[in-house]
Protein backbone atom coordinates (compact mmCIF):
# COMPACT_ATOMS: atom_id res chain seq x y z
CA UNK A 1 0.00 0.00 0.00
CA UNK A 2 1.15 3.88 -0.84
CA UNK A 3 0.24 6.63 0.73
CA UNK A 4 -1.74 9.63 -1.29
CA UNK A 5 -2.32 12.73 0.52
CA UNK A 6 -5.08 15.69 -0.82
CA UNK A 7 -4.29 19.36 0.77
CA UNK A 8 -6.96 21.28 1.11
CA UNK A 9 -6.37 24.86 2.04
CA UNK A 10 -8.32 27.62 2.29
CA UNK A 11 -6.67 30.83 0.36
CA UNK A 12 -7.09 34.64 1.19
CA UNK A 13 -6.72 36.09 -2.54
CA UNK A 14 -9.28 37.62 -4.56
CA UNK A 15 -9.96 34.20 -6.28
CA UNK A 16 -10.19 32.05 -2.84
CA UNK A 17 -12.36 34.70 -1.45
CA UNK A 18 -14.73 34.43 -4.70
CA UNK A 19 -14.54 30.31 -4.28
CA UNK A 20 -15.41 30.56 -0.61
CA UNK A 21 -18.18 32.92 -1.24
CA UNK A 22 -19.63 31.11 -3.95
CA UNK A 23 -19.30 27.64 -2.37
CA UNK A 24 -20.49 29.18 0.93
CA UNK A 25 -17.65 28.23 2.99
CA UNK A 26 -14.74 26.06 3.70
CA UNK A 27 -11.62 25.49 1.57
CA UNK A 28 -11.16 26.70 -1.90
CA UNK A 29 -7.96 24.84 -2.89
CA UNK A 30 -6.81 21.73 -3.22
CA UNK A 31 -3.90 19.74 -4.09
CA UNK A 32 -2.87 16.03 -4.60
CA UNK A 33 0.92 14.59 -3.49
CA UNK A 34 2.25 11.53 -4.20
CA UNK A 35 5.50 11.69 -1.93
CA UNK A 36 5.62 10.07 1.04
CA UNK A 37 7.09 13.53 3.27
CA UNK A 38 4.33 15.51 1.06
CA UNK A 39 6.69 18.07 0.33
CA UNK A 40 5.67 18.38 -3.39
CA UNK A 41 1.96 19.01 -4.52
CA UNK A 42 0.11 19.13 -7.83
CA UNK A 43 -2.84 21.25 -8.88
CA UNK A 44 -4.06 24.02 -11.11
CA UNK A 45 -3.77 27.47 -10.09
CA UNK A 46 -5.01 31.05 -12.45
CA UNK A 47 -1.20 30.26 -13.92
CA UNK A 48 -1.79 26.45 -14.46
CA UNK A 49 -0.64 23.33 -14.20
CA UNK A 50 1.33 23.80 -11.17
CA UNK A 51 4.23 21.63 -8.82
CA UNK A 52 3.60 22.89 -5.19
CA UNK A 53 6.24 23.14 -3.06
CA UNK A 54 5.30 23.21 0.71
CA UNK A 55 8.51 25.12 1.67
CA UNK A 56 7.20 28.40 -0.48
CA UNK A 57 5.71 31.13 1.34
CA UNK A 58 3.83 34.16 -0.83
CA UNK A 59 3.42 36.65 1.22
CA UNK A 60 0.28 38.49 -0.57
CA UNK A 61 -1.61 35.13 0.18
CA UNK A 62 -2.40 33.82 3.61
CA UNK A 63 -3.71 30.37 4.53
CA UNK A 64 -6.66 30.58 7.11
CA UNK A 65 -6.97 26.74 7.23
CA UNK A 66 -5.19 23.70 6.22
CA UNK A 67 -6.56 19.82 6.28
CA UNK A 68 -5.41 16.96 4.95
CA UNK A 69 -6.62 13.88 3.83
CA UNK A 70 -4.02 10.67 3.38
CA UNK A 71 -5.70 7.47 1.48
CA UNK A 72 -3.79 4.23 1.56
CA UNK A 73 -4.37 2.74 -2.12
CA UNK A 74 -2.78 -0.52 -3.28
CA UNK A 75 0.70 -0.31 -5.78
CA UNK A 76 -1.12 -0.81 -9.03
CA UNK A 77 -3.38 2.32 -8.24
CA UNK A 78 -0.75 4.18 -7.15
CA UNK A 79 1.54 3.84 -10.42
CA UNK A 80 -1.63 4.53 -12.41
CA UNK A 81 -1.87 8.02 -10.58
CA UNK A 82 2.00 8.50 -10.81
CA UNK A 83 1.49 7.89 -14.51
CA UNK A 84 -1.08 10.60 -14.87
CA UNK A 85 0.55 13.00 -12.73
CA UNK A 86 4.06 12.70 -15.20
CA UNK A 87 1.94 13.31 -18.44
CA UNK A 88 1.00 16.61 -16.75
CA UNK A 89 4.62 17.28 -15.68
CA UNK A 90 5.88 16.44 -18.91
CA UNK A 91 3.06 18.73 -20.99
CA UNK A 92 3.01 21.60 -18.56
CA UNK A 93 2.84 24.03 -21.31
CA UNK A 94 0.01 22.68 -22.72
CA UNK A 95 -2.32 22.92 -19.76
CA UNK A 96 -3.93 25.92 -18.80
CA UNK A 97 -6.65 27.24 -15.85
CA UNK A 98 -10.18 27.79 -16.61
CA UNK A 99 -12.53 30.17 -15.01
CA UNK A 100 -14.90 29.44 -17.05
CA UNK A 101 -14.91 25.60 -15.92
CA UNK A 102 -15.15 26.75 -12.58
CA UNK A 103 -17.81 29.24 -12.93
CA UNK A 104 -19.83 26.01 -15.14
CA UNK A 105 -18.84 24.20 -12.07
CA UNK A 106 -20.80 26.49 -9.39
CA UNK A 107 -24.18 26.20 -11.88
CA UNK A 108 -23.64 22.34 -11.38
CA UNK A 109 -23.03 22.16 -15.58
CA UNK A 110 -20.46 19.46 -16.68
CA UNK A 111 -17.97 20.29 -19.02
CA UNK A 112 -15.09 19.59 -20.38
CA UNK A 113 -12.44 21.30 -21.82
CA UNK A 114 -9.73 19.94 -23.84
CA UNK A 115 -6.14 20.58 -21.35
CA UNK A 116 -7.99 22.84 -19.36
CA UNK A 117 -8.84 22.21 -15.32
CA UNK A 118 -9.37 23.93 -11.86
CA UNK A 119 -7.92 22.11 -9.40
CA UNK A 120 -10.75 20.01 -7.38
CA UNK A 121 -11.48 19.07 -11.32
CA UNK A 122 -7.96 18.20 -11.94
CA UNK A 123 -7.62 15.96 -8.52
CA UNK A 124 -10.90 14.23 -8.56
CA UNK A 125 -10.07 13.43 -12.43
CA UNK A 126 -7.00 11.63 -11.84
CA UNK A 127 -8.19 9.68 -8.41
CA UNK A 128 -11.55 8.73 -10.54
CA UNK A 129 -9.45 7.67 -13.14
CA UNK A 130 -7.14 5.50 -10.90
CA UNK A 131 -10.62 4.01 -9.28
CA UNK A 132 -10.29 4.97 -5.80
CA UNK A 133 -13.85 7.05 -5.83
CA UNK A 134 -16.89 6.46 -6.50
CA UNK A 135 -18.53 9.59 -8.70
CA UNK A 136 -22.50 10.35 -8.69
CA UNK A 137 -21.14 13.61 -11.16
CA UNK A 138 -19.08 14.33 -13.48
CA UNK A 139 -15.16 15.33 -12.40
CA UNK A 140 -16.05 18.83 -13.63
CA UNK A 141 -18.94 19.42 -10.84
CA UNK A 142 -16.81 19.17 -7.38
CA UNK A 143 -15.47 21.83 -5.24
CA UNK A 144 -12.51 21.89 -3.09
CA UNK A 145 -15.56 21.42 -0.02
CA UNK A 146 -16.88 18.18 -2.03
CA UNK A 147 -13.63 16.16 -0.65
CA UNK A 148 -14.82 16.95 2.98
CA UNK A 149 -18.44 17.34 2.81
CA UNK A 150 -18.72 13.88 0.59
CA UNK A 151 -16.71 11.97 1.83
CA UNK A 152 -18.79 8.84 2.75
CA UNK A 153 -19.96 8.21 -0.74
CA UNK A 154 -17.02 9.72 -2.61
CA UNK A 155 -14.61 6.72 -0.72
CA UNK A 156 -17.07 4.03 0.16
CA UNK A 157 -14.67 1.22 -0.48
CA UNK A 158 -11.17 2.88 1.24
CA UNK A 159 -11.72 2.90 4.69
CA UNK A 160 -8.01 3.35 5.30
CA UNK A 161 -8.48 7.63 5.11
CA UNK A 162 -6.61 9.64 7.96
CA UNK A 163 -7.61 13.60 7.99
CA UNK A 164 -4.88 15.99 9.34
CA UNK A 165 -5.57 19.34 10.29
Amino acid sequence: MKKITLSLIKYSDFLGRFVTTISHGGYNHISISLDEDEKIFYSFNYKGFAIEDTNYKNQKTKVYENMRIQIYVPNEIFDILKKDIYRFINNKEQFSYTKVGLILCFLHIPHKFKNKYFCSQFVMELISNAGIVSLKRKESCYLPNHFVNHVDYLFPINKTIQYIS
